[in-house]
């Protein structure tokens, strides 16, 4: 989230901060968004785990504009969390 919330950069500096953390598919989809567009300029609190298994993880991130839910996941215990999702938390 600390490479996602900087709405001031480029977009190819954007995507180039954030591309290492994603998985493929995320960085398909995250390569065409305007940064200009992300709400968040910074992260103000720790991450929280929620819901999930060994293999996804749902974890809420708060940030100047609000609550985020992240979604990472992994293909097996030996590697590392990528982000597949990005999204503001909204209200129900």
């Amino acid at each position: 989230m600390r490479s996602f919330c900087h709405p001031e950069r480029p977009q190819r500096a954007w995507i180039a901060g954030l591309d290492p953390y994603l998985t493929l598919a995320a960085a398909s989809a995250y390569a065409t968004v305007q940064p200009a567009r992300v709400a968040c300029t910074r992260v103000t609190a720790t991450a929280h785990p929620g819901e999930g298994d060994d293999f996804t993880q749902l974890v809420t991130v708060r940030t100047d504009a609000g609550l985020y839910r992240v979604t990472v996941t992994r293909a097996s215990a030996s590697e590392r969390w990528l982000v597949f999702r990005i999204a503001p938390v909204t209200a129900q």
